[in-house]
């Protein structure tokens, strides 16, 4: 599961990396680099997910706490990175998040995250954060993503598949791993 934080490195304030915002139903999508003042926004899009959404991305019933949001909002480029995807309404609400941690073992390899609001699954929220996420990755060295899903994750099966880039998948342990490689086919 992925490891948030690195308490060797010193978390810094970074300013809003923003990148093109995309048009979704009429609302503007902009996904940018997450910081200390979306903890509360990442917790309330936790409010709003369903409990399979929670079981997939956690592999758990499980919900962060603030400190482990704060610790994902200030992860240093050595150790990680955390991207949000915003919509305004009229206040600015996180519907996505994304993450990864790089492989301690490993510093070409990540193990990322996705996590979609429900209601946003579906209309190409999570494929946009997951390819900035990988844009990211590829600027800080990293050449693969590691994963591991619920088996019954078919949700990111299709991401994978559709975002464009070669990958390879295996059962273990009771989940499903996939490793993807960040520079497209």
């Amino acid at each position: 599961m992925l490891a948030i934080g690195n308490p060797e490195y010193p978390a810094v304030e970074r300013r809003k990396r923003a990148l093109p915002s995309v048009p979704l139903d009429g609302a503007q999508v902009s996904v940018r680099q997450a910081q200390q003042s979306d903890v509360a926004l990442i917790q309330e899009m936790h409010m709003r997910l369903s409990k399979e959404s929670i079981q997939y991305r956690y592999l758990a019933p499980h919900t962060p706490d603030p400190e482990d949001l704060q610790r994902l909002c200030f992860l240093d480029d050595r150790s990680g990175v955390a991207i949000v995807a915003t919509v305004q309404e009229p206040q600015e609400k996180v519907i996505a998040m994304a993450c990864y941690a790089v492989d301690p073992g490993d510093p070409t390899t990540a193990e990322p995250a996705v996590l979609v609001e429900d209601s946003y699954q579906g209309r190409g929220v999570g494929k946009r954060i997951l390819l900035a996420l990988c844009q990211q990755a590829r600027q800080m060295g990293l050449e693969a993503f590691e994963c591991f899903t619920h088996l019954a994750n078919d949700r990111v099966l299709r991401l994978i598949k559709g975002s464009g880039l070669r990958y390879e998948s295996r059962y273990s342990r009771g989940v499903r791993e996939f490793r993807v490689w960040l520079q497209p086919e």
